[in-house]
């Protein structure tokens, strides 16, 4: 029984190593992708923002458009009255 513990006890500590290493293998991975996760949330936030600004430059031109349309229109009515 002695020479069968004295095989099987070395594996089994190997076992036993090998999967310490891959536990901290897999908290390292972790993270990993906790903090690569975090750096898109931020990228979602600035990329949110960026569309809301883009939005209201659109309506600001739009806005901007409708007023030289206004303008023209008087200045149309201007010259044909004079």
């Amino acid at each position: 029984m002695s020479e069968v513990t004295d095989l099987v006890l070395p594996l089994l500590q190997r076992i036993q190593s090998d999967l310490a290493d891959v536990k901290r293998t897999l908290a390292h991975h972790g993270e990993i992708l906790d903090a690569h996760t975090q750096k898109f949330e931020d990228l979602e936030i600035y990329s949110a923002h960026a569309t809301g600004l883009g939005m209201q430059n659109k309506a600001n031109l739009q806005a901007i458009r409708r007023t030289i349309k206004t303008m023209e229109q008087r200045l149309s009515t201007l010259e044909t009255t004079s």
